[in-house]
């Protein structure tokens, strides 16, 4: 169960370093964003290092109800590539 959960984890570092990447930064502006990218940091770390913390497993249910709260009503952060209806891949390779 903890490959499993390290692999999700790990997969959720990498979709937040890639947002963070596409939208220069803008993705700290949202308070929710920078709730769910120190969750998922810290749940990485101290998978790494071994440490299980059981208070984590509470806030990252919670990460996951407030995404779904969101996806239903709509309300979601409005990121550079959201605001003008592009793909964010589309941001990324303008980038680079």
């Amino acid at each position: 169960m903890s490959q499993i959960d390290f692999v999700f984890l790990t997969f959720f570092f990498i979709e937040i370093c890639l947002k963070v990447f596409a939208s220069h930064g803008m993705f700290f502006s949202d308070f929710f964003n920078c709730f769910d990218a120190s969750i998922v940091f810290i749940s990485e770390i101290l998978s790494l290092m071994g440490i299980i913390a059981k208070g984590l497993g509470v806030l990252r249910l919670l990460r996951v109800v407030i995404i779904t709260i969101r996806k239903i009503t709509g309300n979601t952060s409005k990121l550079r590539h959201q605001s003008k209806n592009n793909n964010p891949v589309d941001s990324v390779i303008k980038i680079l």
